[in-house]
């Protein structure tokens, strides 16, 4: 199902991906692995377009850093490669 959700992901333009990009990366904290294709798809995209990555950064920020500390750890090793 996670799979289908991200192929579908992929054709959508990155104006529209910012509009569902809080709930995605809300959807992060229940991923069981750290190799998750949606963190992996919203990073590649983010790579491509320095508005999404300023809004994944500041999504994932507020959002996860309660988590546990394995999502956070993932996420800011993301966020080393855009400094």
């Amino acid at each position: 199902m996670r799979t289908h959700a991200v192929e579908v992901l992929k054709r959508t333009e990155n104006e529209e991906l910012l509009y569902y990009l809080l709930q995605l990366v809300q959807a992060l904290r229940y991923e069981a692995a750290d190799d998750s294709r949606l963190a992996s798809f919203l990073v590649q995209r983010a790579m491509t377009d320095p508005t999404l990555a300023i809004f994944l950064h500041w999504c994932a920020a507020c959002c996860l850093q309660p988590c546990l500390p394995k999502s956070w750890l993932f996420m800011s090793c993301v966020f080393e490669t855009f400094a």
